[in-house]
């Protein structure tokens, strides 16, 4: 498994939160990870590239507390703070903040686990079972999102000795937080939205890939890169020129297929390749019985239906040389209990509640402008009246209501509150076995 590299990145150690250390200059030790309670002070990390060092390892032996104090952050998606979010504390309207200017709030005296209730741009969020004292929730951006994402408008062109015809010109910025986008494959000229994730402002190399799709899957005709591009959102960058370089070596794994329960519809794809510390998420090509893999590394994606209409998506490791097995749930375990799918004359206040699937680490629950995320224990839950805010489902509308069980670990509420939207993306980034399963239904509110 590629491990990610921590910017400040959160660390779970003996069910304590800590920060790691940031990197250290090149070749710097990166600063150790502060003790948990009761624990011992953490290493220090290895140095890497200008500001990449590891961070160091937390402190172990520490222990969850009981009653914190909570200093948190409403944000907007590019990270500035949130003016007039509405944030309760476990529901309780007697302890409700709303945030100025700074888009700060506090509560004192919070005994963890917690939930806490953000209200603004007429969509709410909760989230349940949380142990941050810290929590950073980024608002008023697309429903469930919980991601701070950076972007500016690049331009130029991409060329070389050995220039492309056919196939496609991706580009991504170096690294793992990145966007990929594309440059037209008649003439090489791209001009287009590039995002990333984490701060407003980073140097990266700009490096583009030529690739196709063959009989063997993925084939990597040439690589190219500009160097120290200077990347500031909402600052638009013009005449990039990115050179292409020779073809990149790729291994054959052999792939074993099985869509499970999930077997209607079921298909396989690249979710992402990963060359010279470059990933670009691609969501594309087939991917057949012998598949194409660079050696830093390759994700598929699979997602099938069940019978019911129900689905599961997977993102799988490749194994380079292997055998990289893509299965789905043999038993299709979580469904919609009520409201059930095609419901009539339900009330705006509906308790929703489905079965649990085994295994699962959170829920995610999602209708009209309400947002959960939910420990694995959740199996039901009423929509609040919120009225009052401006927020509640129309009365004589038919509304869909998702549920997903996250079946992998980084979909937790305190990974959607780390601050960057890192924490929930951690499958754009490794490259590591993640599993959903998904269940839909639709209802109409009463007249």
């Amino acid at each position: 498994m590629t491990q990610l590299t921590r910017i400040g990145a959160a660390v779970l150690v003996s069910s304590l939160v800590l920060l790691g250390g940031c990197g250290g200059g090149s070749g710097d030790p990166g600063t150790g990870g502060t003790g948990g309670s009761g624990g011992t002070a953490g290493t220090g990390g290895t140095g890497g590239t200008a500001g990449e060092g590891t961070g160091g390892a937390g402190g172990s032996g520490g222990s969850v507390p009981s009653n914190i104090d909570v200093h948190g952050k409403v944000v907007d998606k590019l990270g500035k703070p949130f003016i007039g979010a509405t944030i309760l504390l476990d529901g309780d309207i007697d302890r409700l903040e709303t945030t100025g200017t700074d888009g700060l709030f506090h509560f004192g005296g919070v005994d963890t686990p917690y939930r806490l209730t953000v209200l603004a741009s007429g969509q709410l969020y909760e989230l349940r079972g949380l142990t941050r004292s810290n929590p950073v929730v980024v608002a008023g951006s697309e429903v469930g999102a919980f991601t701070v994402r950076q972007g500016a408008k690049i331009a130029g062109h991409v060329g070389g000795p050995a220039y492309p015809v056919g196939g496609k010109i991706l580009l991504a910025p170096s690294g793992r937080t990145g966007v990929t986008v594309s440059a037209d494959p008649a003439n090489g000229d791209f001009d287009a939205e590039m995002a990333w994730m984490g701060d407003a402002k980073q140097t990266r190399d700009l490096v583009a890939a030529w690739i196709e799709y063959g009989p063997e899957g993925l084939v990597v005709h040439g690589l190219g890169r500009k160097t120290d591009v200077t990347l500031e959102s909402g600052i638009g960058l013009s005449g990039l020129g990115v050179s292409l370089g020779g073809p990149i070596e790729t291994r054959p794994t052999t792939v074993s297929s099985f869509g499970g329960a999930y077997s209607d519809a079921f298909v396989t794809l690249y979710g992402s390749f990963t060359i010279e510390g470059t990933r670009f998420n691609v969501l594309d090509g087939i991917v057949g019985s012998v598949a194409g893999v660079p050696t830093d590394g390759a994700v598929f994606y699979a997602q099938g239906y069940d019978a019911d209409g129900n689905f599961a998506i997977r993102l799988i490791p490749a194994i380079p040389g292997g055998t990289t097995r893509v299965e789905l749930p043999e038993i299709a375990e979580m469904k919609a209990v009520s409201p059930v799918n095609h419901s009539m004359n339900v009330s705006t206040r509906p308790t929703l509640a489905w079965t649990q699937a085994t295994g699962a680490k959170a829920y995610w629950v999602i209708v009209g402008p309400y947002t959960y995320v939910l420990p694995a224990t959740a199996h039901s839950l009423q929509i609040p009246d919120t009225s009052s805010f401006g927020i509640s489902l129309d009365r004589g509308k038919n509304y869909d209501w998702y549920v997903a069980a996250m079946m992998s670990d980084g979909f937790s509420a305190d990974d959607a509150t780390d601050g960057s939207g890192l924490g929930i993306n951690r499958f754009l980034i490794l490259d590591e076995d993640t599993l959903l399963i998904q269940t839909v239904a639709e209802f109409k509110t009463a007249p």
